[in-house]
């Protein structure tokens, strides 16, 4: 089924001595109906993180709640999950500026108790602005640019929010070594920044949007090149 071949990946991505294990994976069920699959799950992400991985995953796209205790398990409900919400302007004048309000929520993302910090996620809305990646030689989205040979790759979503959350993971880890992703987790929210009405907060107030806040690219990594 498909939760085997999720979990399939991440052993093999284990097996390659990954630093950095993303999921934007659809995986959404009732465990009351595979009481089993937590326990595989947990299992999978408890190896990973013992073999030094940092795992990230994206809330979800479907503005439903993430939690824990709850008999409906995504992916961001597993031990070990750095789970990353997504913020979207509210408005602008082009795909390239100026924004109005970048940080707010974006309406369709997952939100909740598990929800650990915030990330870009772009809005569909017209004129749309979207998070801009780099390709992967790995990536095999179909009908994506990255299958076409392009160098760029943009879309809108959770993903996209956990995607650079993840690339901020790969550096961190870049600085402070590998087999480390509770240093790194840590480095992440510990520097995440909160919006509220008046603008940027110091983190410590945790938000079922936000998470620990919005990360923070910057102060990650001077915070790790300060350790």
């Amino acid at each position: 089924n498909c939760l085997s071949v999720y979990l399939e990946g991440i052993k093999e991505a284990v097996e390659r001595e990954a630093d950095v294990i993303h999921l934007s994976f659809p995986v959404d069920f009732d465990t009351t109906l595979f009481p089993g699959a937590v326990t595989r799950i947990n299992a999978a992400m408890k190896h990973a993180h013992d073999s030094g991985a940092v795992v990230v995953a994206a809330a979800g796209n479907i503005g439903a709640v993430v939690d824990p205790e709850s008999t409906q398990f995504r992916f961001c409900n597993a031990d070990y999950v750095l789970c990353v919400s997504g913020t979207a302007p509210t408005a602008f004048d082009s795909s390239t500026g100026r924004w109005t309000d970048p940080y707010a929520i974006w309406p369709l993302t997952n939100f909740g108790p598990a929800v650990d910090v915030a990330g870009p996620a772009g809005t569909a809305s017209v004129p749309s602005s979207s998070v801009w990646l780099l390709c992967s030689r790995y990536a095999v989205a179909p009908g994506r640019p990255c299958t076409e040979s392009g160098m760029i790759w943009s879309s809108t979503g959770t993903s996209f929010a956990a995607a650079v959350t993840s690339g901020l993971a790969a550096q961190l880890v870049a600085i402070v070594g590998k087999d480390k992703p509770d240093a790194v987790e840590a480095l992440i929210r510990d520097t995440a920044r909160e919006l509220d009405p008046d603008g940027w907060v110091p983190p410590g107030t945790w938000d079922p949007y936000y998470g620990d806040g919005f990360i923070d690219v910057g102060a990650a990594v001077a915070a790790a090149v300060e350790r």
